[in-house]
């Protein structure tokens, strides 16, 4: 390299080499040189500027690095390797003239668009073949699509027949629905019947033992129908403070609306009285404090403290519009009371013609609860 630059500095002084780098990233190993070219014998100004088109002129350019250039490379590379350097072919390591590059400017250009061209006709072959292809599947999918057109128009044929079948399923259904629930609350208000005979049996044993020595028959008759509407006011108010247990723990205010103002003193004093260990924090009219009551007796529709959960006991009835203000409505009634039950069925029927979600749960004889409907 350094023989290769002082050869450079001697054949053309007036470049001033700055900086010079051998480069390997290519096949043929080459050197990139940096410098500056001073031209002297200015008339204007300096004498001494740079001038590249003075120093670089078309002689400087063919002769000096071209021609004596390589004969010096060509030595040194014969001195150091023992070989010759291969000769320089046209156009490779030699300067074209203007025409000369225009041409193989022009060539490079027409060989691109050749190549260009030929690349476009095979892509245009191609999209051809892909054009067909594509044209027999839509053909293939057509045939296809007329044939499953005719198949979901059988489909919807028979379809149309079951749903025919269904509805007329469904109306022979509902024609029977009632029927059923009729004999199935009959069956339940027969069971109920027995188990208030069964009752009173017990309760007529207990009296006539008391009166064993004296008495009328209208008096034990009496005092049996007496003892046995206790005990079952006694049973109803006991489900129902079961139930005001569980929703007071919810921690929701709620609402219950008895039939008549008698009843709702009744069933105050009975959730204060009913335990001497606990109690159920609720009050009436009679109380006052309305918004404040957790839990509000009331025989009217008012909702003082903005209940959210309303039960109805005693036969109390409520209208539709009045209903929606709650989350959830409770209809306690006694099962061994034709009147009650004959009421609850209709308010049912009203519900369900409402639309309204509704569920009917019977106690047990054990106490537990079980969804009937």
């Amino acid at each position: 390299m350094d023989y290769i630059l002082e050869c450079l500095q001697k054949l053309l002084p007036e470049f001033k080499i700055a900086n010079a780098v051998i480069h390997f990233d290519e096949a043929s190993p080459h050197m990139h040189v940096v410098g500056v070219p001073v031209w002297e014998g200015a008339k204007r100004g300096l004498s001494k500027k740079v001038s590249k088109r003075n120093v670089f002129t078309p002689q400087t350019l063919s002769v000096i690095l071209q021609d004596k250039l390589r004969e010096e490379a060509s030595y040194g590379f014969e001195c150091y390797f023992k070989e010759q350097l291969a000769e320089k072919k046209k156009g490779r390591n030699h300067d074209l003239s203007v025409t000369e590059y225009k041409v193989a400017q022009e060539s490079r250009k027409l060989a691109d668009i050749k190549q260009h061209n030929n690349e476009e006709q095979e892509k245009n072959t191609k999209l051809r073949s892909n054009n067909a292809s594509i044209s027999y599947q839509i053909a293939t999918q057509e045939q296809r699509h007329s044939r499953n057109l005719d198949v979901i128009a059988a489909d919807e044929d028979r379809l149309e027949k079951v749903r025919s079948s269904i509805n007329a399923a469904e109306t022979e259904y509902a024609k029977y629905e009632d029927m059923i629930m009729d004999k199935k609350n009959n069956l339940e208000l027969l069971s109920s019947k027995e188990s208030e005979l069964i009752e009173r049996t017990k309760i007529a044993e207990n009296v006539y033992d008391m009166f064993r020595q004296g008495g009328t028959d209208d008096v034990r008759e009496k005092i049996i129908d007496v003892m046995y509407e206790n005990q079952k006011l006694r049973e109803e108010n006991t489900t129902l403070k079961e139930l005001l247990e569980k929703a007071y723990e919810t921690g929701k205010k709620v609402k219950i609306k008895v039939g008549n103002e008698e009843r709702v003193e009744f069933i105050n004093t009975f959730l204060w009285t009913f335990n001497d260990q606990s109690f159920i924090p609720h009050g009436s009219r009679k109380d006052g404090f309305g918004e404040m009551q957790p839990i509000w007796l009331s025989a009217g529709d008012d909702n003082p403290n903005g209940a959210t959960m309303l039960f109805l006991v005693d036969g109390a009835k409520i209208d539709l519009d009045s209903l929606k203000q709650y989350e959830r409505v409770f209809n306690i009634f006694d099962g061994n009371s034709e009147t009650a039950v004959n009421a609850a069925r209709t308010f049912w029927k009203e519900l369900k013609g409402a639309g309204e979600e509704i569920y009917y749960w019977q106690q047990e004889d054990n106490g537990r609860w079980k969804q009937k409907a």
